[in-house]
């Protein structure tokens, strides 16, 4: 049985996608920022997830073409875990692991960690 984006169970795209990012040649580095900023809005909801994951995916279509050609070579799949949380840690771990760089700059850069009021002078 092979699936779509569509028909696929939540567990079997939430896996088919994890295992995209770890190929360089669907998820170049160009991606890391936008990874990370749907790993901070991944919701605790195996059925949530994998629509946020469809949503994403649709907005980049070389992205959810590798995941349409994954998908329809695949049938089910026991590697998945078994909770809805685990989802949600399973794709940001891998996020991370898979874009390190963009985790450390992405924390660096949090506005909230800035100085607000650099109102120093630097006339001599």
């Amino acid at each position: 049985m092979t699936f779509t984006p569509e028909t696929a169970p939540p567990e079997v795209l939430i896996e088919a996608f994890v295992e995209l990012l770890s190929d360089k040649f669907v998820f170049s580095p160009d991606y890391a920022l936008a990874l990370n900023e749907l790993s901070d809005s991944l919701s605790n909801d195996a059925n949530a997830i994998a629509q946020q994951l469809k949503t994403w995916c649709q907005q980049r279509p070389d992205i959810m073409e590798a995941l349409e050609d994954d998908l329809n070579q695949r049938g089910q799949s026991g590697s998945i875990p078994s909770s809805d949380k685990q989802y949600k840690e399973l794709l940001q771990n891998s996020i991370r692991q898979s874009f390190p760089s963009a985790s450390s700059q992405q924390s660096g850069s949090n506005p909230s960690t800035k100085q607000s009021g650099s109102n120093q002078s630097t006339n001599d």
